[in-house]
């Protein structure tokens, strides 16, 4: 690996804000194009969200868990891995400072969200029951590992089931989000018309989504952190999406500070672990 403890400390600054700058424009754009993705190919934007553009944007991450594996540093490997998902909860909470018409949770209830915060804590719950229980593997590889791979893959099944065969649905409020409304309104040229990407061909769309995904995982390397307490983060993370799941169904409109409560708790949560984290 790279050795940054070379470099002064000045090129490093620099380097971490050049590589926060790209992926502040290329996530951006990246977005734009999961969108129009999301309703070109119709999965839907929550689908896209979690495969897609949940998968881009955290290869930065399982670059550097798959690197520090391969160096011998298993714990960095998964502080790393898990640490990345609490830190993406941490910013639903600052996202939902951004959205300022209702709370974001309101707006986003849908059986899709629900299943994918379900799947994630049970996931979780895998690697945290395997550290406490004997240390088998098969050919090198951990039980665990086959389950959670596989449980993943399923679970993607159930979120789709989720969407084109719902079997419970939120209560439809004028703050709620309508993915096909927001579809039609587009065709018909309503709502500000269609955007420069909805008249670009698919391919040139995949293409660039492409381009964007590599150059965040490239950029996010630079920025990079990894952290031991492999336990600890584990839980914590299962605690933050416990938090996140019970704000998608209250669905509060307005909390504390004009966000929902699961934001101010979220965020709440972040900050004391983090401090635990700095402390030990």
């Amino acid at each position: 690996m790279f050795e940054l403890q070379a470099l002064s400390l000045w090129i490093i600054i620099a380097g971490f804000a050049a590589s926060a700058a790209v992926i502040g424009v290329a996530g951006t754009m990246l977005a734009a194009r999961a969108d129009v993705l999301a309703d070109r190919i119709g999965w839907g934007e929550a689908l896209v969200g979690a495969v897609l553009l949940g998968g881009s944007t955290s290869l930065p991450g399982i670059l550097t868990s798959v690197v520090a594996a391969a160096q011998g540093y298993p714990s960095l490997s998964i502080a790393n891995a898990v640490g990345g998902i609490a830190v993406q909860t941490a910013f639903l909470a600052v996202a939902d400072f951004f959205y300022r018409r209702v709370n974001l949770e309101h707006a986003a209830a849908s059986a899709t969200n629900l299943s994918q915060g379900s799947l994630l804590v049970a996931l979780l719950a895998v690697p945290l029951a395997a550290s406490a229980g004997p240390d088998w593997t098969l050919l090198g590889v951990h039980p665990a590992t086959v389950i959670i791979l596989g449980g993943y893959s399923y679970g993607i099944y159930l979120v789709r089931l989720a969407r084109d065969e719902p079997m419970w649905f939120p209560r439809r409020t004028r703050d709620t989000q309508d993915e096909a409304a927001e579809k039609a309104d587009k065709e018909n040229g309503k709502g500000g018309g269609a955007s420069r990407l909805d008249r670009i061909p698919l391919s040139r769309v995949w293409a660039e989504f492409g381009l964007l995904a590599a150059a965040v995982a490239v950029a996010g390397l630079g920025v990079a952190e990894m952290v031991d307490a492999d336990r600890f983060v584990i839980a914590t993370t299962i605690l933050m999406v416990g938090v996140l799941l019970l704000g998608l169904l209250r669905r509060e409109k307005i909390g504390p500070g004009g966000i929902g409560f699961e934001s101010v708790t979220i965020l709440v949560l972040y900050v004391a672990a983090s401090l635990v984290m700095a402390l030990a």
